[in-house]
């Protein structure tokens, strides 16, 4: 069977908050190192974002964290919205723009 994405999310977390932000990820499933795009809000990489399409159980469960995801879901800044077909860079970039976050070229 097929999972359904239907839903894009943009998050970003504060770096500071990245273990923790691990932590959630790996009780939805997901593993650890989801966060891997380095943003800045002006000097040096002060959060880590990820673009990904969930289903609608995961977009309700961080619209509505239970108690013991709360802190940790207040700490990231979100964004969810119904999904197209293909990936949706529209959305992160509006989301990094609301959010006053640019992209961290890192070199390599």
């Amino acid at each position: 069977m097929k999972t359904r994405f239907v839903y894009s999310l943009a998050a970003a977390c504060p770096v500071e908050v990245i273990p923790a932000a691990d932590a959630l990820c790996e009780a939805l499933g997901w593993g650890k190192g989801n966060f891997t795009a380095p943003l800045t809000t002006g000097k040096g990489i002060t959060h880590m974002g990820i673009l990904t399409r969930i289903q609608p159980d995961v977009a309700d469960l961080l619209r509505n964290p239970p108690r013991d995801m709360a802190p940790v879901v207040a700490a990231l800044a979100l964004s969810i919205r119904e999904a197209p077909a293909h990936d949706d860079p529209q959305h992160w970039r509006e989301f990094l723009g609301k959010h006053g976050l640019r992209p961290v070229e890192v070199a390599e």
